[in-house]
């Protein structure tokens, strides 16, 4: 799901598959019942996506993958002006 939603953005391959390797050990961890260390890489995914998007979160990145955005800009989106 993370490659779909970051098709569309400024990060690069190389930072991306960064950033589908770390979503896979949160979900490993998760499974294994780790879930101090999930949620510490949880944390580190975050801040990925923050750094490598130059300050768009994970939030923004389902918003704009759900296309759940606040009107102006999704206006802006059906008129080809936004991104």
């Amino acid at each position: 799901m993370i490659a779909d939603v970051c098709l569309q953005s400024l990060i690069d391959d190389k930072e991306l598959e960064t950033i589908q390797s770390t979503a896979e050990r949160v979900n490993e961890l998760v499974e294994a019942g780790n879930y101090t260390h999930a949620e510490r890489t949880w944390e580190q995914l975050l801040y990925l996506v923050d750094t490598y998007s130059n300050g768009i979160d994970v939030y923004n990145f389902l918003v704009l993958h759900k296309q759940d955005l606040p009107i102006n800009k999704r206006t802006l989106l059906e008129n080809g002006e936004y991104m």
